[in-house]
C-alpha cells in the first residue's frame, strides 16, 4: 500500500495547530498579564516607605521598607521603647495578578501580613481580615508613605574626591539610613559607622572607621575620612550626591 506522505504531513500539523490552540487558550485561563493602567504598569512604585507597624509590647515600631526594582525589599525596624536594637530583613516580593499588590516573602511573621497594596506614593499593608472580606468594622490598613528625599536609603558611590577622579574599583560608598540618622559604607579599606544631622551651622557627619585593616587604598581612605570631617553642606539630585566644605565641592557621589 502506498502512503501518502503529504496526507501525513497535513494530518501532523492541523493536530498540533489544534492541540497548541488547546494549550495557549489553557494557559491565556491560568494567567492573564496585569492592566496596563495596575500599580505595577503605570506607577514609580520603586522607593523607600516610611511609617509605623502596631507593636503588642510596645507603643509603635518606626519601619522602613525599601522596594527594588530587581524585586527585591528590605525592611528595617526599631521598637520605640528599645535605644537600640535595629532589625533587619532582606527578601524577595511578587506581584498578584492584578499587579496591585506585592507579596513580601520570607516577611517576619510578627510583622503581620506580608500583602500590601500599591497605590500612588504609599504602600499599605492589608491584615488578614481585609484579604478573608471579614467584616468592615475590622479591616485595617497600616500605611506607609513614600519618602521624598533622595538621599535617603541608598548606596551612593564616590566618583570624585578632591578634584581627583575616584576609580569604581575603590569601592567607595556610603548610605544614609533613616531609622537613628544612621551612615555607614565603606571607606576602601575597613567599613565606617556613624551619625548626620543638621544644626544651625548646616550638614554634619560623625563617623569612625569600625574595624581597622591595611590595604593598598590606605592613602586614599585616610583622604576620605578626613574629608567627612569637615562637610558643612550637602546638595543631592536623583542621580547625585555632593559633600560640600566652604561652599566647596570635595565629594562627590553617584
Amino acid at each position: 500500500m502506498k502512503i501518502d506522505v503529504s496526507n501525513i504531513i497535513l494530518i501532523t500539523t492541523l493536530t498540533f495547530i489544534l492541540t497548541g490552540c488547546t494549550f495557549f487558550q489553557k494557559f491565556s485561563e491560568l494567567y492573564t498579564p496585569p492592566d496596563p493602567d495596575s500599580s505595577m504598569k503605570s506607577l514609580e512604585w520603586q522607593g523607600v516607605y516610611t511609617g509605623y507597624l502596631p507593636c503588642a509590647h510596645c507603643n509603635f515600631i518606626q519601619t522602613v521598607i525599601v522596594l527594588r526594582s530587581n524585586q527585591v525589599y528590605s525592611i528595617e525596624t526599631k521598637c520605640n521603647e528599645d535605644s537600640s536594637r535595629i532589625k533587619q530583613t532582606i527578601g524577595r516580593f511578587v506581584w498578584d495578578l492584578d499587579g496591585n499588590t506585592v507579596i513580601l516573602d520570607n516577611f517576619p511573621d510578627e510583622y503581620g501580613s506580608p500583602f500590601f497594596e500599591v497605590g500612588e506614593n504609599y504602600i499599605a499593608q492589608i491584615n488578614e481580615s481585609t484579604l478573608n472580606n471579614e467584616s468592615a468594622d475590622i479591616i485595617n490598613y497600616v500605611v506607609f508613605t513614600k519618602e521624598s528625599n533622595p538621599m535617603l536609603e541608598r548606596t551612593w558611590r564616590l566618583t570624585e574626591l578632591a578634584g581627583s577622579w575616584i576609580e569604581e574599583s575603590d569601592r567607595i560608598f556610603i548610605i544614609f539610613r533613616i531609622i537613628d540618622q544612621r551612615v555607614s559604607g565603606h571607606a576602601g579599606c575597613n567599613i565606617f559607622g556613624g551619625k548626620y544631622f543638621f544644626d544651625k551651622n548646616g550638614f554634619r557627619l560623625r563617623c569612625q572607621i569600625i574595624r581597622r585593616v591595611h590595604c593598598n587604598r590606605v592613602d586614599l581612605e585616610n583622604e576620605f575620612m578626613k574629608a567627612l570631617f569637615i562637610i558643612d553642606d550637602i546638595k543631592v539630585g536623583e542621580n547625585y550626591l555632593l559633600l560640600i566644605s566652604n561652599k566647596r565641592t570635595i565629594a562627590r557621589f553617584k
